[in-house]
C-alpha cells in the first residue's frame, strides 16, 4: 500500500503526464485566417501525446479554459490585442499582425515570454530598398508620412541607420487633416515616397490621393504590401502570408522542442519584394535601379 501511494504522487507530480494543449485564438473565420492556420500547423513537428490542439475565435476564447503550461497562439490584429489585454502568464505566439498592433503589443505586454510574427516589414528595410532611388537624378529626399500621434513609428524612424544616397525626410500630419495636403509642398524634392504602416495615413481617401498626387509629381512609391501595387505604387517590400505561417510554426517548434527563448521579440521575415511592370515603364530609371540591388537585409 505504501508503494502504491509513492508511486501515485510520483506520476501526478510528474511534468510527463501532464497535458498540455496548443490555443490557437482567431480574430475571424476568414478564408485568409483559416488559411494560416492551416499553413502553420501542417509546418509544426508531430507533438507528444499530451500535447492537443484547441482553435477558438477570440470573442469565444475564456481564460477559464487555459492550464498553465498551455501555450496561447494568437492569428490577427483582433485575437493578438484582446490576447494581450486579459495578460495571461502563458508563454505565448503572435502572428499575422501589423505594425500598429506590433507597438500595442511592446508597449501593454504583461511578459516578456512572446513571440511576435509581423505582417509588415521594419522601416530600415523598406529605406534600404528605396535608397537607389536617390542615385538616379537630383532628388535626394525619401519621404515618410507619420501621423502625429504614432510615437512607436516616430520612434523607430529617429533610429535608421545612414542612408547612401539619400535622406530621409519625415513629414508629420496633424489629426484631423488629409496627408494629400501636408505633403504637396515637399513632393516637389522629393526622390520618392516611402509608405510604412500607418492606419491615419494609408487607408481610404488618404491613401488614394497620396498615390495619385505621387504619380502627379512623378514621384515614385514603394508600397509596404501588396496591395499597393494594384494602387498604383512602383514596387513594394512586405512579408508574404507563406514566410509568416513559416515563422509562426517555427516559433511554436521551438516551444514543443523546449528550445524557445523566455524572451520578448518581434521577428521579421524574410522580405517579399515586387516591382509593378506598368509603373515600371513610367519610372524607367528608378526601376532599373531598384532591379540591380540584391537582396535586402
Amino acid at each position: 500500500m505504501r508503494y502504491f501511494l509513492l508511486l501515485l504522487l510520483f506520476l501526478t507530480s510528474s511534468g510527463t503526464v501532464q497535458a498540455k494543449t496548443i490555443h490557437f485564438i482567431l480574430s475571424s473565420e476568414s478564408r485568409v485566417v483559416g488559411q494560416a492556420v492551416y499553413d502553420i500547423q501542417s509546418q509544426l513537428i508531430k507533438p507528444d501525446t499530451a500535447t492537443h490542439y484547441k482553435t477558438t475565435l477570440t470573442h469565444q476564447f475564456s481564460k477559464a479554459d487555459i492550464a498553465s503550461e498551455d501555450l496561447l497562439v494568437a492569428i490577427g490584429n483582433k485575437a493578438a490585442k484582446d490576447l494581450i489585454n486579459l495578460r495571461l502568464p502563458n508563454p505565448t505566439v503572435i502572428g499575422f499582425t501589423d505594425k500598429q498592433t506590433n507597438a500595442y503589443i511592446d508597449a501593454n505586454r504583461p511578459h516578456d515570454n512572446m513571440s511576435v510574427i509581423s505582417l509588415n516589414q521594419p522601416a530600415q528595410r523598406l529605406l534600404t530598398y528605396s535608397d537607389p532611388l536617390a542615385g538616379t537624378g537630383y532628388k535626394k529626399a525619401l519621404l515618410v508620412a507619420v501621423s502625429e500621434q504614432n510615437q512607436a513609428l516616430l520612434s523607430e524612424l529617429e533610429s535608421i541607420a545612414p542612408l547612401t544616397h539619400g535622406q530621409l525626410k519625415i513629414v508629420i500630419v496633424p489629426k484631423g487633416t488629409l496627408a494629400a495636403k501636408v505633403l504637396e509642398p515637399d513632393l516637389f524634392d522629393a526622390a520618392a515616397l516611402i509608405a510604412i504602416q500607418d492606419n491615419e495615413i494609408w487607408t481610404g481617401k488618404n491613401a488614394k490621393w497620396l498615390l495619385q498626387q505621387a504619380f502627379n509629381y512623378k514621384v515614385p512609391v514603394v508600397g509596404y504590401s501588396e496591395s499597393f501595387l494594384k494602387a498604383g505604387a512602383l514596387a513594394s517590400v512586405y512579408s508574404s502570408l507563406d514566410d509568416v505561417a513559416i515563422s509562426t510554426a517555427q516559433s511554436i517548434n521551438a516551444w514543443l522542442n523546449q528550445t524557445a527563448p523566455n524572451s520578448f521579440a518581434i521577428i521579421y521575415p524574410d522580405a517579399t519584394i515586387k516591382i509593378n511592370p506598368s509603373i515600371a515603364r513610367v519610372y524607367r530609371s528608378a526601376a532599373e535601379s531598384l532591379n540591380a540591388q540584391g537582396k535586402v537585409n
